[in-house]
């Protein structure tokens, strides 16, 4: 199931028997932030994720990175955070900025709403990645879990914490 998990945690409970994993993004940490950029608390999306952990359902998080938004170290350090205590996360993936649907807004004539905001150039993605791999053992900062960078437009990752300097 791909989710921002805002819906009833009744819902969710609901379809639990039937789904083998989910992919849950998490646009900002920051409430207050989150209130402002989405119209909505984040509360419901992170309890519900907290409640999806607990249940053993593998979890993905996805970070969709939009520069001026939520493409500060700040947020990535809460995101790594709140991730530790859920015991089912797979990996966290940083999802830069692409404006492959703005065609479709267009044709739709409807308001593209990410329009002027610039992409995430491949050196900010690096520094999210690894702001703090120099004084820390990767094996420290988030035990047993893959933080990667996915390149929409090329489709390779760089897996974190296993070999920072493996690319696929």
């Amino acid at each position: 199931v791909d989710t921002c998990g805002y819906v009833p945690s009744s819902d969710i409970e609901l379809i639990l028997p039937y789904v083998s994993f989910f992919l849950w993004d998490i646009k900002v940490m920051d409430e207050q932030k989150h209130l402002e950029y989405t119209g909505v608390s984040n509360k419901l999306i992170l309890d519900n994720l907290k409640m999806v952990a607990e249940k053993k359902v593998p979890v993905y998080i996805r970070i969709p990175v939009i520069p001026g938004y939520n493409d500060d170290i700040a947020n990535m350090k809460a995101t790594c955070e709140f991730a530790r205590g859920l015991e089912s996360l797979v990996e966290i993936d940083l999802l830069p900025l692409h404006h492959l649907g703005e065609a479709r807004y267009t044709s739709l004539d409807r308001y593209y709403p990410l329009q002027g905001i610039p992409l995430v150039s491949e050196e900010r993605m690096q520094e999210l990645i690894f702001y703090d791999l120099p004084q820390a053992d990767p094996g420290e900062i988030f035990p047993k879990q893959l933080f990667s960078f996915i390149r929409s437009a090329r489709g390779f990752f760089l897996d974190r914490l296993k070999d920072p300097e493996r690319r696929i």
